[in-house]
């Protein structure tokens, strides 16, 4: 996966996947990916107005089908990977 930077394009669905994936991994590939992510994440946080700590989604590649909610629930989900493992829980398969 492709560290985190606004440089390289923002994308919060590829994001939040690699953050429950890198998670798994553990350090120190994930202490990396997650100085990388929190940098990106606040270089591209809204500081002014009624939008203010919410994301844009017009940057992000799905950001038209969701909109702000979707850019700031990604947003918020791949950084609570770093440090909640009921994340990664909850979206890792079952066995059947």
């Amino acid at each position: 996966a492709v560290a985190p930077s606004a440089e390289a394009g923002v994308d919060f669905y590829g994001w939040y996947y690699g953050s429950l994936a890198l998670h798994g991994v553990g350090e120190p590939y994930s202490k990396a990916w997650f100085q990388a992510l929190r940098a990106a994440l606040a270089a591209g946080q809204r500081k002014d107005g009624h939008a203010k700590g919410s994301w844009d989604a017009a940057c992000d590649p799905w950001g038209f089908s969701g909109g702000r909610v979707y850019a700031t629930a990604m947003g918020a989900l791949a950084l609570l990977a770093e440090v909640d493992d009921s994340v990664a829980i909850a979206t890792a398969p079952t066995k059947k």
